[in-house]
Protein backbone atom coordinates (compact mmCIF):
# COMPACT_ATOMS: atom_id res chain seq x y z
CA UNK A 1 0.00 0.00 0.00
CA UNK A 2 1.46 3.33 -1.09
CA UNK A 3 1.52 6.81 0.42
CA UNK A 4 -1.90 7.68 -1.01
CA UNK A 5 -3.61 4.72 0.66
CA UNK A 6 -3.57 2.83 -2.63
CA UNK A 7 -2.74 -0.80 -3.15
CA UNK A 8 -2.08 -2.64 -6.40
CA UNK A 9 -4.99 -2.64 -8.80
CA UNK A 10 -6.54 -5.99 -9.63
CA UNK A 11 -5.62 -6.54 -13.26
CA UNK A 12 -7.74 -9.64 -13.71
CA UNK A 13 -11.13 -8.24 -12.70
CA UNK A 14 -13.69 -9.39 -15.25
CA UNK A 15 -10.95 -9.96 -17.85
CA UNK A 16 -10.05 -6.27 -17.91
CA UNK A 17 -6.35 -6.63 -17.12
CA UNK A 18 -5.06 -5.98 -20.64
CA UNK A 19 -7.21 -2.87 -20.98
CA UNK A 20 -6.16 -1.58 -17.57
CA UNK A 21 -2.53 -1.80 -18.63
CA UNK A 22 -3.25 0.02 -21.91
CA UNK A 23 -5.11 2.87 -20.25
CA UNK A 24 -2.18 3.54 -17.91
CA UNK A 25 -0.26 4.86 -20.92
CA UNK A 26 -2.61 7.82 -21.37
CA UNK A 27 -0.81 11.10 -20.68
CA UNK A 28 -2.04 14.71 -20.79
CA UNK A 29 -3.22 16.46 -22.78
CA UNK A 30 -5.73 13.76 -23.69
CA UNK A 31 -9.40 13.73 -24.59
CA UNK A 32 -10.26 10.15 -25.42
CA UNK A 33 -13.29 7.89 -25.29
CA UNK A 34 -13.89 4.37 -24.06
CA UNK A 35 -16.22 2.37 -26.32
CA UNK A 36 -17.61 -0.59 -24.41
CA UNK A 37 -20.45 -3.07 -24.26
CA UNK A 38 -19.77 -4.78 -20.94
CA UNK A 39 -20.30 -2.60 -17.82
CA UNK A 40 -18.56 -5.26 -15.72
CA UNK A 41 -15.39 -4.63 -17.71
CA UNK A 42 -15.90 -0.87 -17.98
CA UNK A 43 -16.00 -0.04 -14.27
CA UNK A 44 -12.69 -1.60 -13.11
CA UNK A 45 -10.95 -0.05 -16.12
CA UNK A 46 -12.20 3.46 -15.44
CA UNK A 47 -11.48 3.15 -11.72
CA UNK A 48 -7.93 2.16 -12.63
CA UNK A 49 -7.69 5.22 -14.89
CA UNK A 50 -8.46 7.51 -11.95
CA UNK A 51 -6.26 5.60 -9.53
CA UNK A 52 -3.32 6.39 -11.81
CA UNK A 53 -4.23 10.03 -11.41
CA UNK A 54 -4.44 9.79 -7.62
CA UNK A 55 -0.99 8.20 -7.52
CA UNK A 56 0.40 11.11 -9.53
CA UNK A 57 -1.11 13.82 -7.33
CA UNK A 58 -3.91 14.76 -9.72
CA UNK A 59 -7.41 15.95 -8.91
CA UNK A 60 -9.84 13.29 -10.15
CA UNK A 61 -13.52 13.51 -11.09
CA UNK A 62 -15.94 10.67 -11.84
CA UNK A 63 -19.49 11.44 -12.99
CA UNK A 64 -21.68 8.36 -12.49
CA UNK A 65 -24.88 7.53 -14.34
CA UNK A 66 -25.15 3.86 -15.33
CA UNK A 67 -23.62 2.99 -11.98
CA UNK A 68 -24.67 4.57 -8.71
CA UNK A 69 -22.23 6.72 -6.75
CA UNK A 70 -22.13 4.04 -4.06
CA UNK A 71 -21.26 1.35 -6.62
CA UNK A 72 -18.38 3.48 -7.89
CA UNK A 73 -17.14 4.10 -4.34
CA UNK A 74 -17.24 0.37 -3.65
CA UNK A 75 -15.23 -0.29 -6.81
CA UNK A 76 -12.51 2.08 -5.60
CA UNK A 77 -12.56 0.55 -2.13
CA UNK A 78 -12.08 -2.95 -3.53
CA UNK A 79 -8.74 -1.86 -5.01
CA UNK A 80 -7.51 -0.57 -1.65
CA UNK A 81 -8.30 3.13 -2.07
CA UNK A 82 -9.15 4.93 1.16
CA UNK A 83 -12.23 6.48 -0.43
CA UNK A 84 -13.24 8.67 2.50
CA UNK A 85 -9.74 10.10 2.81
CA UNK A 86 -9.42 10.84 -0.90
CA UNK A 87 -12.84 12.52 -0.99
CA UNK A 88 -12.09 14.58 2.11
CA UNK A 89 -8.81 15.69 0.50
CA UNK A 90 -10.79 16.66 -2.62
CA UNK A 91 -8.53 14.41 -4.66
CA UNK A 92 -11.44 12.16 -5.58
CA UNK A 93 -14.79 13.63 -6.55
CA UNK A 94 -17.62 11.25 -7.42
CA UNK A 95 -20.72 13.05 -8.66
CA UNK A 96 -24.10 12.35 -10.22
CA UNK A 97 -25.26 13.91 -13.48
CA UNK A 98 -27.47 16.27 -11.46
CA UNK A 99 -24.40 17.54 -9.61
CA UNK A 100 -22.48 18.20 -12.80
CA UNK A 101 -23.83 18.07 -16.35
CA UNK A 102 -27.40 18.84 -15.30
CA UNK A 103 -26.78 20.93 -12.19
CA UNK A 104 -29.07 23.69 -13.49
CA UNK A 105 -31.81 21.26 -14.51
CA UNK A 106 -30.78 21.35 -18.16
CA UNK A 107 -27.59 20.92 -20.18
CA UNK A 108 -25.67 23.70 -21.83
CA UNK A 109 -22.40 22.86 -23.59
CA UNK A 110 -20.69 26.20 -22.93
CA UNK A 111 -21.77 26.27 -19.29
CA UNK A 112 -20.42 22.77 -18.76
CA UNK A 113 -17.03 23.71 -20.16
CA UNK A 114 -17.04 26.73 -17.83
CA UNK A 115 -17.83 24.34 -14.96
CA UNK A 116 -14.78 22.27 -15.92
CA UNK A 117 -12.59 25.37 -16.19
CA UNK A 118 -13.60 26.40 -12.68
CA UNK A 119 -12.94 22.89 -11.35
CA UNK A 120 -9.45 22.87 -12.88
CA UNK A 121 -8.65 26.32 -11.52
CA UNK A 122 -9.78 25.21 -8.04
CA UNK A 123 -7.65 22.07 -8.31
CA UNK A 124 -4.61 24.13 -9.29
CA UNK A 125 -5.12 26.51 -6.37
CA UNK A 126 -5.39 23.51 -4.04
CA UNK A 127 -1.99 22.28 -5.18
CA UNK A 128 -2.93 19.37 -7.42
CA UNK A 129 -0.42 18.70 -10.18
CA UNK A 130 -2.96 17.99 -12.93
CA UNK A 131 -6.63 17.25 -13.58
CA UNK A 132 -8.21 13.96 -14.63
CA UNK A 133 -11.91 13.30 -15.26
CA UNK A 134 -14.24 10.69 -16.64
CA UNK A 135 -17.98 10.52 -17.16
CA UNK A 136 -20.55 7.87 -17.95
CA UNK A 137 -22.04 9.62 -20.96
CA UNK A 138 -25.38 7.85 -20.75
CA UNK A 139 -26.57 10.94 -18.87
CA UNK A 140 -27.12 12.45 -22.33
CA UNK A 141 -29.78 9.84 -23.12
CA UNK A 142 -32.07 10.99 -20.33
CA UNK A 143 -34.07 13.47 -22.36
CA UNK A 144 -33.48 16.55 -20.21
CA UNK A 145 -33.44 19.88 -22.07
CA UNK A 146 -30.14 20.50 -23.83
CA UNK A 147 -28.99 16.88 -24.06
CA UNK A 148 -28.91 17.29 -27.83
CA UNK A 149 -25.82 19.47 -27.26
CA UNK A 150 -23.69 16.42 -26.45
CA UNK A 151 -21.51 16.55 -29.57
CA UNK A 152 -21.08 20.36 -29.52
CA UNK A 153 -19.96 19.90 -25.92
CA UNK A 154 -17.43 17.23 -26.93
CA UNK A 155 -16.12 19.62 -29.60
CA UNK A 156 -15.68 22.47 -27.12
CA UNK A 157 -14.07 20.20 -24.55
CA UNK A 158 -11.68 18.76 -27.11
CA UNK A 159 -10.49 22.24 -28.08
CA UNK A 160 -10.09 23.28 -24.45
CA UNK A 161 -8.08 20.20 -23.49
CA UNK A 162 -5.77 20.21 -26.50
CA UNK A 163 -5.32 23.96 -26.95
CA UNK A 164 -5.65 25.44 -23.46
CA UNK A 165 -5.10 22.83 -20.70
CA UNK A 166 -2.14 20.56 -21.47
CA UNK A 167 -2.28 19.30 -17.88
CA UNK A 168 -5.66 17.58 -18.18
CA UNK A 169 -6.84 14.10 -19.18
CA UNK A 170 -10.46 13.28 -20.02
CA UNK A 171 -11.99 9.87 -20.66
CA UNK A 172 -15.57 9.86 -21.96
CA UNK A 173 -17.38 6.53 -21.53
CA UNK A 174 -19.79 5.39 -24.26
CA UNK A 175 -21.89 2.25 -24.04
CA UNK A 176 -22.18 0.97 -27.62
CA UNK A 177 -25.38 -0.88 -26.78
CA UNK A 178 -27.19 2.27 -25.73
CA UNK A 179 -26.03 5.11 -27.98
CA UNK A 180 -27.62 5.59 -31.41
CA UNK A 181 -25.45 5.61 -34.52
CA UNK A 182 -25.74 9.34 -35.13
CA UNK A 183 -24.35 10.06 -31.67
CA UNK A 184 -21.52 7.55 -32.08
CA UNK A 185 -20.63 9.23 -35.36
CA UNK A 186 -20.17 12.51 -33.51
CA UNK A 187 -18.19 10.76 -30.79
CA UNK A 188 -15.74 9.43 -33.36
CA UNK A 189 -15.30 12.91 -34.85
CA UNK A 190 -14.42 14.54 -31.53
CA UNK A 191 -11.89 12.22 -29.86
CA UNK A 192 -8.28 12.01 -30.99
CA UNK A 193 -7.91 8.46 -29.71
CA UNK A 194 -10.24 5.60 -28.78
CA UNK A 195 -9.97 3.07 -25.96
CA UNK A 196 -11.30 -0.31 -27.07
CA UNK A 197 -12.65 -3.12 -24.92
CA UNK A 198 -10.18 -5.46 -26.58
CA UNK A 199 -7.41 -3.85 -24.53
CA UNK A 200 -5.91 -1.22 -26.83
CA UNK A 201 -5.74 2.55 -27.17
CA UNK A 202 -5.72 3.45 -30.88
CA UNK A 203 -5.33 6.66 -32.85
CA UNK A 204 -8.65 7.67 -34.37
CA UNK A 205 -8.56 8.24 -38.17
CA UNK A 206 -12.07 9.74 -38.03
CA UNK A 207 -11.04 12.50 -35.60
CA UNK A 208 -11.83 16.04 -36.71
CA UNK A 209 -13.19 14.93 -40.07
CA UNK A 210 -15.98 16.81 -41.81
CA UNK A 211 -19.27 15.53 -40.49
CA UNK A 212 -21.25 13.30 -42.80
CA UNK A 213 -24.41 11.32 -42.22
CA UNK A 214 -23.51 7.67 -41.94
CA UNK A 215 -25.88 4.75 -41.87
CA UNK A 216 -25.85 2.38 -38.94
CA UNK A 217 -23.97 -0.20 -40.99
CA UNK A 218 -21.29 2.36 -41.85
CA UNK A 219 -20.83 3.41 -38.22
CA UNK A 220 -20.45 -0.26 -37.35
CA UNK A 221 -17.76 -0.62 -40.03
CA UNK A 222 -15.97 2.46 -38.67
CA UNK A 223 -15.75 0.85 -35.25
CA UNK A 224 -14.67 -2.47 -36.77
CA UNK A 225 -11.91 -0.61 -38.64
CA UNK A 226 -10.72 0.97 -35.38
CA UNK A 227 -10.45 -2.49 -33.84
CA UNK A 228 -7.96 -3.44 -36.58
CA UNK A 229 -5.66 -0.48 -35.87
CA UNK A 230 -2.33 -0.87 -34.15
CA UNK A 231 -2.08 0.58 -30.62
CA UNK A 232 -1.14 4.26 -30.54
CA UNK A 233 2.29 5.16 -29.20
Amino acid sequence: QGPFGLSGVCTSCHGSGKLIQAIKDLVPPEHTCLLYEDPKLQLPVVVSFLIEGLKQGECCFYVADEHSVETVKEAFARTGVNVKKQINNRALNILTKNESYLSSGHFNASEMVDYIKDAIKAATRAGFLAFRATGEMTWALGGEPGCDQLIPYETLLDHYVNQVRPDSTFLCQYNLKRFPDEKLQGVLHTHRSVVLEEGRVVSNPYYNKMKRDYSGAQVGRMIDFLKKQAPSN
